[in-house]
């Protein structure tokens, strides 16, 4: 007796290579990511020149579609500030499925809710209509009249297709350690409880106080949880950097 699979192909004639069945072969082997060493990696950045972000050139992968921006980086208009109360927006790429030939991918703010305590916007991942990764958060401060560069926060997860290896940047805060140790929970945009995360290096800007041998990735724990410890407690925010091994 044989039963066949529920979905299967492709074959001449069987399962159409489309773009419903191509996510659903190439998404579980390239995760949603900006492909490493790409141009200028699709970085965020502001440096206040009024209420917009730039984006520079890079590509990514998004449900398994490319896209790139291969020309020049691109100019994001952040809307007005709330006169009260902050807010957080979301830089992220954005594929939307369409009749054809109306399916795109879009660079797009996601515009968040002002509150005394503001959250991320959610981002949308329904199959086969819209499906957005984020690459950088925003904190728009109350009456803002400019995005200045420490308002940007890097989100991207930067991938190297070939050895399966990708690269994180977080920050440590100082006012979070508890003495040596520090807990940190991860950010489920980038992280699964089945990948490796290998403690690389305090960045460039933190090795000024903290060398390399101080700060130890101690441990990896079932519910996500990554525990640093350093030689010293620090009296100011860290940097470390993050190699992921698939």
């Amino acid at each position: 007796m044989a039963t066949l699979f529920d979905e299967y192909g492709f074959f001449n004639g069987v399962m159409k290579l489309d773009q419903i069945n191509w996510p659903k072969f190439i998404a579980p082997h390239i995760p949603d990511c900006v492909i490493d060493g790409i141009d200028d990696e699709l970085l965020v950045y502001a440096n206040s020149t009024g209420m917009n972000v730039k984006v520079k050139k890079g590509e990514c992968r998004v449900r398994g579609h490319r896209a790139a921006l291969t020309n020049t980086e691109q100019t994001l208009v952040i809307s007005a500030a709330d006169a009260t109360n902050p807010r957080y927006d979301l830089i992220v790429a954005r594929v939307t499925y369409d009749d054809s030939p109306s399916s795109k991918v879009e660079l797009v703010v996601l515009t968040g809710t002002p509150a005394a305590s503001p959250q991320l916007p959610a981002l949308t991942q329904t199959a086969g209509s819209v499906w957005e990764m984020a690459l950088a958060s925003v904190l728009v401060d109350a009456g803002a009249v400019t995005i200045a560069s420490n308002k940007v926060t890097d989100m991207r997860r930067l991938y190297n297709p070939l050895k399966r290896v990708w690269t994180t940047t977080i920050t440590l805060a100082s006012a979070s350690w508890s003495g040596t140790t520090y807990t940190y929970s991860t950010n489920p945009t980038w992280w699964r409880s089945d990948q490796i995360a290998i403690f690389a290096d305090p960045v460039e800007a933190s090795r000024i106080k903290y060398y390399a041998a101080d700060v130890r990735l101690a441990d990896t724990l079932a519910d996500g949880h990554l525990t640093f410890t350093c030689s010293l407690a620090p009296t100011s925010n860290l940097s470390v950097k993050l190699l992921v091994i698939e």
